[in-house]
């Protein structure tokens, strides 16, 4: 993967990123814009993200050891935590931690949380880890995760970054009942509460019990009722219950199918021909229109990837993903994406279930969209929100042409009024 000049100082800090897979945020660069508009975007998105997650790091190393929500309970290495991350540098443990890492990406959730368990890790009942998480492999004992809670698909927990040459480390802990979206990463030593919903971010600070987190660079924390309320939900989004939850997983799909289509859309990631890529993606069930442009490194959902439609003329940039699932705590319901005609969806987007994005629609790069968008809006952010209008050409050409016909049929008028005179005279 290609590490974003402006996020190097993020990957110096937590190396082990170079490793993910669905966290595509991360791997989002300029040169992926396709306007100066998405570029500046990605560019300020970087930076501030960048700034702050560095001043967070360097502050919660200052006020170690107080007790306060402001900051990360990180502290300095132990010379035994120091000296065993210095030797599983060598190779042959390399080797070792990065199979582990695997695993814990790819594995069924049953082994991956029978793994944890054997490593150290505090996990409990009825846990589910999806897939595509990036767990941290060093210090996998400095993991808790309360029972019934889930790990979306790409969310990663580190317990240790290198901080200007120094390696801190910090305890992670995930209370009951709460859910981690997909693409979030959470920092060493953050805690969050029970019943909590962590949208994708980079989280570095504390959440509390029965609340909405969303990580840097917004950094928004939204008390939750007691009882979440999906109808208000389904309304925004056309969502479908499907009577089962992610415990059922093996219910949901069959498990052999579900290999094989995500075998085939892991590799449509790659860089390959435009046309072979459409034909893969329609091979497990993607409706795909005329003129439609898809870029490397998109993720479709791996379960339901028959409810994505993309219309004519649309173009989905890279580190895009499209979920057509969302596994809630004691939920599991699917929903439609439609891709009008002529929409642009920048890179290191998302598209929600249930989702209609209208014609000549762009979506900015690092929006993740929870709600339909009008014909002719562009929305950023997140969750996206309306910033301005998009540029019709079709609408304008169409326009421009038929003001330009109206004129010449009236000077075609004017110059046939004399002629039309003089005969009726004669």
């Amino acid at each position: 993967m290609r590490i974003p000049t402006n996020l190097k100082k993020i990957f110096k800090m937590y190396p082990i990123l170079k490793h993910t897979t669905y966290l595509t945020p991360l791997f989002t660069d300029e040169r992926d814009a396709e306007t100066e508009k998405e570029r500046e975007r990605i560019v300020k998105f970087q930076r501030q993200m960048t700034r702050n997650i560095y001043r967070n790091a360097s502050m919660s190393k200052k006020h170690e050891g107080e007790d306060t929500k402001r900051y990360r309970k990180t502290r300095t290495a132990t010379t035994k935590e120091r000296k065993w991350f210095r030797l599983s540098q060598s190779i042959f443990r390399q080797i070792r931690i990065l199979t582990r890492l695997r695993i814990l990406q790819f594995g069924i959730p049953s082994v991956k949380a029978a793994l944890l368990d054997y490593l150290g890790a505090n996990v409990g009942k009825d846990v589910i880890i999806t897939v595509g998480n990036t767990l941290d492999p060093y210090f996998p004992e400095k993991i808790t995760i309360g029972d019934n809670s889930i790990l979306g698909m790409g969310s990663s927990i580190l317990c240790h970054e290198i901080l200007d040459g120094e390696l801190r480390v910090g305890d992670v802990k995930i209370g009951s009942n709460t859910l981690i979206c997909a693409g979030c990463f959470i920092c060493p030593g953050v805690t969050v509460g029970d019943n909590c919903i962590v949208a994708p971010g980079v989280l570095a600070a504390d959440v509390e019990d029965n609340s909405f987190a969303i990580g840097e660079p917004e950094n928004l924390r939204h008390k939750l009722s007691r009882k979440i309320k999906l109808h208000a939900a389904q309304m925004k989004r056309r969502v479908h219950k499907t009577g089962l939850t992610l415990y059922d997983w093996r219910e949901i799909k069959n498990p052999f199918d579900a290999l094989i289509t995500n075998l085939i859309l892991q590799f449509q990631r790659r860089p390959i021909n435009q046309r072979l890529r459409q034909a893969l993606l329609r091979l497990v069930g993607v409706k795909i229109g005329k003129n439609v442009f898809i870029d490397d490194d998109v993720v479709f959902d791996g379960w339901y990837p028959e409810l994505i439609s993309i219309d004519d003329g649309a173009h989905i940039r890279s580190h895009t993903a499209l979920a057509t699932h969302e596994g809630m705590v004691g939920a599991f319901r699917k929903g439609e994406i439609k891709i009008g005609k002529n929409v642009l969806v920048g890179a290191g987007g998302g598209v929600l279930p249930g989702v209609n994005l209208g014609e000549n629609s762009e979506v900015l790069p690092f929006a993740f969209v929870a709600s339909d968008i009008k014909p002719g809006t562009r929305v950023e952010g997140i969750p996206a929100r309306e910033v301005g209008k998009t540029f019709d050409f079709e609408s304008f050409t169409e326009e421009t042409f038929s003001l330009a016909r109206e004129g010449w049929d009236e000077i075609v008028k004017i110059k046939k009024g004399p002629k039309e005179e003089k005969t009726t005279e004669d």
